[in-house]
């Protein structure tokens, strides 16, 4: 059997993973894994979105932001076990993220993942936002890149 995916959550279903993680001139790419909604739930949308970008954003709310080498708030060990999870080519889930109240970044799931990723050089990846978030986060956020480099 094979390890669930860092990242699962509660009530979702597992895809079959796009394959592990493979080596590039630069690093090595992130295979992402999308998760399906439970039954009845509207299935977020995904963008691709800059990095720096979203990072400038979430930095602004200091509540949730994870900073370089995994300071700040976050839980326990989860930024260096995400590292751990990813150096051995594991499927990543992609980060669930919205706009708060006061129009930054705010991530209901994956702030770790984001963070670890984040301070090991990828400049690009998916999150899945609500529908009715798309335009706003793929102009304030979006990017053409379509790979996640990390290494």
């Amino acid at each position: 059997m094979s390890p669930v995916p860092f990242g699962l959550r509660s009530g979702s279903t597992l895809p079959k993973p796009s394959g592990k993680a493979t080596s590039t001139r630069q690093g090595k790419e992130v295979s992402w894994v999308a998760l399906e909604p439970p039954d009845g739930v509207t299935p977020d949308k995904t963008v691709w979105i800059s990095v720096a970008k979203l990072d400038a954003s979430w930095k602004r709310r200091p509540v949730e932001y994870i900073g370089p080498g995994g300071i700040g708030p976050a839980i326990g060990d989860r930024y260096s076990r995400f590292g751990v999870w990813l150096q051995r080519g594991e499927p990543v889930w992609i980060a669930w993220v919205g706009l708060a109240a006061d129009g930054e970044i705010s991530f209901t799931d994956g702030r770790h993942r984001f963070a670890w990723l984040r301070d090991h050089g990828v400049t690009a990846l998916p999150i899945d936002v609500d529908p009715d978030e798309v335009v706003t986060i793929e102009e304030r956020f979006g990017t053409a890149e379509r790979t996640s480099i990390w290494g």
